[in-house]
């Protein structure tokens, strides 16, 4: 990549446009994808998968430069505008904890992290299960440490299987960090699981 490239995707990297961005619409929405560095254009229409089209992220820069304004919208986040040329507004656009708002972020496991449980196992969790997650007292673009890491079970109470979510409570009393609490409610993904526990059969 180029020095003055703006994005941490690199150019080549595909990104999910919408039929009349393509035909040269000015894009009035952008999303940055949580779990992937990956990004979404939209113009007017509402980005159905009937309307996707994939498209180079150096293209569409190169079709419409104002991008450039949002290249560090966090993972997770939407950008709206009313028109071309218009004001960015920036808002969080997924129901996981932010260190801004909850004062730590779920960790996703990089690749090669050793003994994950299966996809299939991860997103097939119910109620009364548990999962374990990584908790990270630090803002996400901060150097990841150990020592404001804490790996804990959430007990899951509610599941989400068309988004792939859990809500559950907190089943551990954190070691370190009290920014969360024993039973405290969160969501997750299951992408950010890294061990899994059943419930006992009855």
């Amino acid at each position: 990549m180029t020095p003055d490239w703006p994005f941490s995707a690199a150019p080549t990297t595909e990104t999910f446009i919408t039929r009349d961005v393509l035909a040269g619409a000015p894009i009035l929405s952008a999303f940055h994808e949580y779990f992937e560095d990956g990004w979404q254009f939209h113009g007017e229409t509402d980005g159905s998968t009937e309307d996707a089209h994939l498209v180079a992220l150096g293209e569409t820069l190169s079709q419409d430069t104002t991008l450039r304004e949002i290249a560090g919208l966090p993972s997770g986040w939407r950008a709206t505008r009313a028109h071309a040329g218009g004001q960015w507004l920036w808002s969080k656009n997924h129901p996981y904890p932010t260190f801004p708002d909850d004062g730590y972020f779920l960790r996703v496991p990089p690749e090669g992290f050793p003994h994950l449980p299966g996809p299939a196992d991860c997103r097939s969790l119910e109620p009364g299960d548990r999962a374990k997650l990584m908790f990270a007292f630090l803002a996400e673009d901060a150097i990841p440490e150990d020592s404001v890491c804490e790996r804990m079970w959430v007990q899951i109470t509610m599941t989400d299987s068309e988004q792939e979510d859990y809500i559950g409570s907190l089943a551990n009393h954190p070691d370190q960090h009290r920014t969360i609490r024993f039973d405290d409610e969160l969501t997750f993904n299951a992408e950010h699981i890294i061990a899994i526990q059943r419930k006992a059969s009855s």
